[in-house]
């Protein structure tokens, strides 16, 4: 689950990696991009039925579910894709960027993991109102996992997230932030030049 954001399009491809079957929701105008990265199946993330399509693809047996937007419905999405039943003797696994882990259907039945990618640091940090207290854990799975990743972009098989200049240097930033809360950015990781050649 999730849009492709640039953790979304890095999931796609490590899951897939992983050996596992990949469906990804996105906009419509994305799909070809999502399957460039090795989703087997994907759905609209605009439609109001998505996750109970998902659960009807999946044949009531999807059991782990990545949320990379953590917004805007794709939590209860999410939790409506999962399977309405865990697998014997194991909880359903929900790994949500944000917090909003309450909307499953059965906390009881769940597993959740909320990720932020400033964990990694293994240093407390304040994003506004909110505390976050150092996670060594997250801080030794990065040490770990950083080479790998390296090395998978090193011999091709992950590809990085599409990127997109635009112009006007740094002076034009506060744009691209506008375009991006006007939901006109999409797939791509837009980037300036601090200075103009």
């Amino acid at each position: 689950m999730g849009g492709v954001r640039q953790c979304g399009a890095l999931a796609i491809q490590f899951v897939k990696l992983s050996g596992y079957e990949v469906l990804i929701t996105a906009g419509i105008s994305n799909f070809e991009y999502v399957k460039s990265l090795g989703a087997d199946a994907f759905f609209d993330l605009r439609s109001p039925t998505v996750g109970e399509d998902i659960r009807a693809h999946t044949n009531d047996e999807l059991y782990h579910a990545f949320d990379t937007i953590g917004e805007y419905g794709s939590p209860e999405a999410s939790a409506k894709a999962l399977a309405s039943k865990e697998p014997e003797g194991q909880k359903l696994y929900f790994a949500l960027y944000g917090a909003q882990w309450q909307v499953c259907r059965s906390a009881e039945r769940c597993r959740f993991f909320m990720s932020l990618g400033y964990t990694a640091a293994g240093e407390a940090f304040r994003i506004r109102d909110a505390e976050f207290a150092a996670r060594l854990d997250d801080y030794e799975f990065a040490k770990k996992w950083m080479p790998l990743t390296s090395d998978l972009l090193a011999q091709k098989k992950v590809k990085p997230h599409r990127a997109k200049v635009r112009e006007g240097g740094f002076e034009a930033i506060t744009s691209g932030f506008e375009d991006l809360k006007g939901g006109k950015i999409s797939g791509v990781k837009v980037m300036y030049r601090v200075a103009e050649p």
